[in-house]
């Protein structure tokens, strides 16, 4: 009787240890079924291209636009297929962290508005492209909250073929920032644009923004604020069709440097070219064509 048990319990261990065998069998084969049907990251086995970030100075008041120099470069010793728009847009999301370890994200994707065509290219070994990109005030407050030291990066989503079957996300390095409250003229500056400004903007008269745009640029010219809101006042005056006002506003910060300061020359000869056309006439042979004179030394006269 004792044979006979023991006999069965052998069996039974026997029985036992093949279904555990069997059952790791199946279950390894289910496992590596899964492993194989992850997709994997093709960005880890894909070259990717590189992204630089800096601003020309590293202080800044509240709200202050923020310029920043972009340059995408192919590091590699190979050509990179890419899709983008290097651009405030769907392709380009900001990270910042503060001293205190807060971090603030804006994602470009999700306040892009319309569709921007984006052609795929290639970066042949080597090659880089720069663009210039401006942190307006809103954006600026956004990623830069409260005044304090920032660490800022920049994260670039790109397809690597033009069906986006593959997207690349590459960081850029880490740029500092320091935000400062505003104080004296420049607080009161500050206190008239998130006041009665943001309220003009919010509302569709045009041209009760213009009136508060120009009172602001009367009252805090010489504040750092009035670059910006001279190049939107003549913007407006534009769209209001008042040639010479904008030209004007123009005129008064045409020897800045700054974010529109190419744009802004184009403009002055393009408005002036429209309010008063230069008619060049045939001249005699070695006769020098006359230089036409800098649209805003005419204001000045």
């Amino acid at each position: 009787m004792d044979n006979f048990i023991k006999r069965r319990l052998c069996f039974s261990v026997r029985v036992f240890i093949l279904i555990v065998i069997i059952a790791l069998v199946i279950a390894s084969g289910f496992q590596q079924k899964l492993y194989f049907e992850i997709p994997v990251n093709a960005q880890s086995n894909v070259p990717s291209l590189m992204l630089e970030v800096s601003s020309a100075k590293t202080n800044y008041l509240q709200i202050e636009p923020i310029s920043l120099n972009f340059r995408l470069s192919n590091r590699t010793n190979q050509s990179i297929p890419w899709k983008g728009a290097l651009m405030i847009g769907r392709n380009v999301n900001f990270l910042s962290r503060s001293d205190t370890g807060e971090e603030f994200r804006f994602e470009g994707s999700k306040y892009a508005t319309g569709l921007i065509y984006s052609p795929l290219k290639t970066m042949p070994p080597g090659e880089q492209i720069q663009e210039n990109l401006l942190l307006d005030r809103a954006l600026s407050e956004v990623i830069f909250p409260t005044p304090g030291h920032y660490d800022l990066q920049v994260e670039f989503v790109y397809d690597s073929d033009s069906e986006r079957r593959q997207q690349v996300k590459i960081l850029s390095n880490s740029i500092s920032i320091n935000i400062s409250e505003p104080t004296g003229v420049d607080c009161q500056a500050y206190e008239y644009i998130k006041g009665p400004l943001e309220l003009a903007h919010r509302q569709t008269n045009v041209r009760a923004l213009a009136q508060v745009q120009q009172e602001f640029v009367n009252r805090y010219r010489n504040t750092v604020y009035a670059k910006y809101i001279i190049w939107s006042l003549a913007n407006t005056y534009r769209g209001l069709g008042e040639d010479e006002k904008a030209l004007r506003e123009l005129c008064k910060i045409s020897g800045e440097d700054f974010h529109y300061s190419k744009d802004l020359q184009r403009k002055v000869y393009e408005i002036e070219e429209k309010l008063r056309p230069f008619i060049m006439l045939p001249l005699p042979e070695n006769v020098p064509a006359p230089i036409r004179p800098h649209p805003c030394a005419r204001l000045q006269n």
